[in-house]
């Protein structure tokens, strides 16, 4: 008796699974209208395969064939999906020619006081020596007037002591971006563009900067895609996380964010396709690997992390990285050497730097 309830409630969990599973997955291939609320399955995807995974061991000692077949069917799909065998053999060797580029989520508001925040950025930058940095809500200002260039000690540090230059966005008055591109070689120019659907009051801003390296240009694309807000769901009192007055205005928070999101990558892509030069586009995207977002990057990008990545490879949060929403994606043009996340403790997000060079 007890033997056929464990099954029962067995089967039933795991039915419960498959679905959240399936569901999760092909959340990668649909746009997020009607069936937004997969999006948040897909940001657990890893965790279901987990389950899944546990799953089928129990299966296989029950000896129920046909389930397990089932079960190992669906974590196929995964490893096909994430390829890791590619990722742990990749022919791509470093070389000193290499081009380094960090994308990094690095805001003001995040961690030490500034003297200490400071002094860790100028470490961090120095141990990495990137050629190329795209950061992200991390304003820094462009003035007619000297000087010229104004931002906290924590970002004006790179371009006054370790040797990066920058640019702003071509204007004839002071303007400044959030999403600022530095760079140890020549730059060649910046726009600035706003991405702001006619129905949203919130708008996205995302720079183009043109570099020029050993003779071949290339444009670096620095984005930080849609949010859900400041306020999180899990800081929420925890009397209240169970409430439904709490869970729904965060199920909309969360709907909305996903079909702008949505709409602000059909945008870029669509621009992105009409670009004639090698690209590499860093930045937060604000999705997993399994989101409909990077199922649409897939179509003209490649994303490196996941081409050559090395070790665990989440991101966001620092105190305990569990998701994967920091990223560099390239273009045809380039090979992937290798993609790393490092160790930071200057912000929410830790950051992701990769190694590549031009095809010849």
């Amino acid at each position: 008796m007890f033997r056929r309830v464990s099954w029962i409630i067995f089967l039933s969990l795991d039915a419960v699974l498959v679905v959240l599973y399936v569901a999760g997955y092909f959340a990668f291939y649909v746009r997020s209208n009607f069936f937004w609320w997969i999006e948040l399955v897909a940001v657990f995807l890893p965790y279901l395969t987990i389950g899944v995974l546990a799953a089928s061991i129990f299966l296989l000692a029950r000896r129920h064939w046909k389930l397990l077949i089932v079960h190992l069917a669906l974590i196929v799909l995964i490893l096909v999906r994430t390829n890791p065998i590619e990722r742990i053999s990749s022919s791509v060797k470093e070389g000193p020619d290499d081009l380094t580029i960090m994308s990094f989520n690095v805001p003001r508001w995040w961690g030490y006081l500034m003297p200490e925040k400071t002094a860790e950025m100028a470490e961090l930058i120095a141990e990495i020596n990137a050629d190329v940095i795209g950061l992200q809500e991390a304003p820094i200002s462009f003035y007619p007037d000297d000087p010229p260039l104004r931002a906290p000690s924590y970002l004006s540090v790179l371009y006054d002591s370790l040797g990066y230059g920058t640019v702003g966005p071509r204007t004839s008055g002071a303007t400044y971006t959030p999403q600022p591109v530095l760079s140890r070689f020549e730059i060649q120019g910046q726009e600035q563009f706003t991405l702001q659907n006619p129905d949203d009051t919130t708008a996205t801003n995302i720079t183009r900067t043109v570099l020029k390296w050993r003779g071949r240009p290339f444009a670096v694309y620095n984005l930080h895609l849609r949010t859900f807000g400041e306020q999180k769901f899990w800081q929420e009192d925890e009397s209240l996380l169970l409430r439904l007055k709490t869970i729904v205005p965060y199920l909309k928070r969360y709907r909305e964010a996903y079909r702008a999101r949505a709409w602000e990558v059909d945008r870029i892509v669509e621009r992105l396709k009409r670009e004639d030069l090698p690209v590499i586009v860093c930045g937060d995207l604000n999705s997993t690997p399994h989101n409909w977002v990077m199922g649409r990057f897939s179509s003209i990008l490649r994303d490196a992390f996941g081409e050559a990545g090395r070790g665990w490879g989440m991101t966001y949060h620092t105190r305990m990285p569990v998701f994967r929403i920091d990223y560099v994606l390239v273009s045809e043009h380039w090979d992937i050497v290798s993609a790393d996340v490092v160790d930071a403790y200057l912000s929410d997000h830790l950051p992701v730097v990769v190694r590549m060079r031009l095809k010849d």
